[in-house]
C-alpha cells in the first residue's frame, strides 16, 4: 500500500499533531515525520496542486526508494510469481 503522502501533508498543514497523523493515515510516525521533513527542504507549497499525485510526491520526497521501486517493476515486468506448495504430513 503506497504512503498517503497529500494526506500526511494536508492534515500536517491543519496543525494535527504528528501522532494523530500517524494514525488517520495508517503510517508510522517515522513516516510521517520523514515525509514533513524531507517537504520542508523542497520548494513546494501547501496546499499541493491537484496534479501532484501521492506518486509524484514519492518520486520528489524519496527518490531514492522511488527509482528502486521503478527498477524493481521493470524487472519483475512480466514474470509470474513463483508458487510455493504447502504439504500437510501426518505424523502418524
Amino acid at each position: 500500500m503506497m504512503t498517503k503522502y497529500r494526506e500526511i501533508l494536508r492534515l500536517h498543514s491543519r496543525g494535527m499533531s504528528q501522532r494523530s497523523i500517524a494514525i488517520a493515515c495508517g503510517a508510522s510516525r517515522n513516516t510521517v515525520s520523514s515525509v514533513i521533513l524531507r517537504f520542508k527542504k523542497t520548494e513546494l507549497e501547501s496546499p499541493l496542486t491537484e496534479d501532484m499525485t501521492d506518486h509524484k510526491l514519492q518520486a520528489l520526497l524519496f527518490p531514492e526508494t522511488h527509482e528502486y521501486s521503478s527498477e524493481r517493476k521493470k524487472k519483475s515486468h512480466g514474470v509470474r510469481p513463483t508458487h510455493l506448495t504447502l504439504l500437510h504430513i501426518s505424523h502418524n
